[in-house]
């Protein structure tokens, strides 16, 4: 599990890196952006890369890590399907539902 979150948060970081320092970088040669203005730019396009990657489904969603994580415990673990949120229920050993 651990090593699938290294590799997707690599190819996160990889993606979202390269693609901001090459905008950034022909920015900077056609005189459009001072280093300021690179730096600052650099950091916005990243962090729309990182974002648009999570709501187009590339790299680990939230619900994926939880539900993951649900399953690396030893409790059963059912789904329960909503409209606006995810929602899991645990069955501990003794039975207790949560």
């Amino acid at each position: 599990m651990f090593a699938r979150f290294f590799r997707e948060g690599l190819f996160q970081l990889v993606v979202g890196l390269g693609v901001t320092s090459t905008i950034a970088i022909f920015a900077l040669i056609n005189k459009y952006w001072t280093w300021p203005n690179a730096i600052v730019g650099g950091v916005l396009l990243l962090c729309g890369m990182f974002y648009l990657m999570d709501r187009l489904g590339i790299g680990p969603s939230a619900k994926s890590r939880v539900r993951d994580w649900l399953d690396s415990s030893s409790y059963g673990i059912q789904t329960l399907q909503d409209t606006y949120e995810f929602h899991f229920v645990m069955t501990d050993n003794i039975g207790l539902k949560t």
